[in-house]
């Protein structure tokens, strides 16, 4: 069945069981996967994976100001009506919330450009074999000390449909590939790790090659051990370590609900300065080629750019339409959900912009401190406060402009509040990391211990 058939199905049989207004969401993807390892020990591995045709629909159903909803993984006549069936009768049950209002208008969807290769559908399998194969035998010729080194490429085509009883219509196509490489070495005692990885909605933009160099500086510079005194530092934050410390320190709490509920640091904060004048961040879902860009958000309410920090002042949040009408204004089109899950709040794709300079340059003007690639702990921040601990590993010293070596057992905590207003400048770096796109961002004074 097409997915745009399926949806309407769904919704006309939820009217027709006495649901006052009724949505469907679908999607089918199929996604490849190869890795290629070599460990001096065990040898070369290689594998195959794919997942073909994986679906499912999820259809909300309405009954006066109660919303529920249902799904299934098999799209066929009789599945999609016992799934309609059972949110209908949720809904016919539940507990009436006052604060519902309605589903999403119909609404023109956004133009957006770059989401869908074909040929990601069918990649060169055995061109990208050869390709592992040689990345991996370059990696183990840079140094002796490498042990195992891994290369991995992902594949992934999905297409949605929307509908809704209101009269929204849309369905898409997209795709990511991706690429990613690792090392593990031992020198002298000293274990080390390097990764590098990168994606995007076009095949021939990965290159497996680009991460292995990354990867082999990262293991190199592990192999010695630096030492650095506990205090304030200037901090850059790799974009790996940033989107983790983001998705749990801000990201949270700039969404619609949690604010409304009273939960977030930043409640109540709109036209405060809250950040570093420096500083702007923005939402966009209708960024050429971003990896959650999208003509629509997952009700179907058209993708858009939306202002969150200008010059440091906050300047908004990001919406469903559930929270949106509890404020009597329009979604920002950040709806998130899969096929299993109810309607959640997401960001697009978050922008880092401010003082740019080279990565290069952005270092040597550090007299002591500390590059962060991984934290591990983001996800235990105090929404409430803002409040976070974490341990930085991976991490490096930054000593009089020059990258001396793994710091061991260096954390970092604070509020994000104040990492913000700590802003400094950012390189020229810039990458994807799930709805994050920035470089390594610089921040002075951030208080670490060791």
């Amino acid at each position: 069945m097409e997915l745009i058939e399926a949806v309407k199905l769904a919704v006309e049989k939820a009217l027709k069981y006495g649901a006052s207004q009724a949505e469907a969401y679908t999607t089918r993807s199929s996604r490849m996967s190869i890795m290629v390892s070599n460990d001096k020990v065990s040898g070369v591995k290689t594998r195959v994976g794919s997942g073909e045709g994986v679906e499912g629909i999820s259809v909300r159903a309405v009954f006066g100001k109660s919303i529920a909803y249902s799904h299934t993984t098999i799209l066929d006549e009789a599945n999609i009506e016992e799934a309609v069936k059972t949110a209908v009768k949720l809904a016919k049950i539940k507990e009436p919330d006052p604060d519902f209002k309605t589903l999403p208008q119909p609404r023109k969807p956004s133009t957006v450009e770059g989401i869908y290769d074909p040929t990601v559908e069918n990649p060169p399998i055995d061109d990208i074999f050869d390709e592992a194969r040689r990345i991996i035998g370059e990696g183990f010729e840079k140094d002796p000390n490498f042990n195992t080194i891994s290369a991995n490429f992902n594949f992934t085509v999905m297409e949605k449909a929307i509908f809704n009883s209101l009269g929204v219509e849309v369905n898409w196509k997209e795709s990511i590939a991706s690429t990613g490489v690792s090392i593990l070495g031992e020198k002298n005692g000293i274990r080390s790790v390097g990764w590098e990885g990168e994606a995007y909605r076009q095949l021939n933009k990965i290159d497996a090659k680009r991460c292995l160099d990354k990867a082999i500086e990262k293991a190199k510079l592990g192999f010695k051990v630096a030492k650095i005194e506990p205090g304030e530092k200037t901090v850059i934050f790799d974009p790996d370590a940033l989107e983790s410390l983001m998705e749990y320190a801000f990201i949270r709490a700039i969404n619609a609900y949690n604010v409304q509920e009273g939960k977030s640091y930043l409640t109540g904060k709109i036209g405060e300065k809250v950040a570093s004048e420096k500083l702007t961040i923005i939402d966009d879902g209708t960024t050429p080629n971003g990896l959650r860009t999208a003509p629509t958000d997952a009700e179907g309410v058209p993708s858009q750019r939306n202002l969150i920090i200008e010059n440091g002042i906050l300047r908004g949040y990001i919406y469903d339409s559930y929270t949106a009408h509890r404020e009597g204004r329009e979604s920002t089109g950040n709806a998130f959900r899969q096929f299993r899950t109810p309607i959640s709040i997401a960001p697009r794709n978050m922008i880092i912009t401010g003082e740019e300079m080279k990565l290069e340059e952005l270092i040597s003007e550090i007299k002591e401190g500390v590059l962060i690639i991984g934290v591990m702990g983001a996800h235990s921040t105090n929404i409430a406060t803002g409040a976070f601990s974490i341990t930085a590993n991976p991490s490096y010293a930054i000593i009089r402009g020059e990258l001396t070596g793994q710091l061991r057992g260096c954390m970092v905590a604070g509020t994000f509040k104040e990492i913000l207003e700590k802003y400094a400048a950012q390189g020229d770096d810039v990458k994807q990391r799930g709805a994050l796109i920035a470089p390594s961002v610089k921040f002075e004074g951030i208080r670490i211990t060791i």
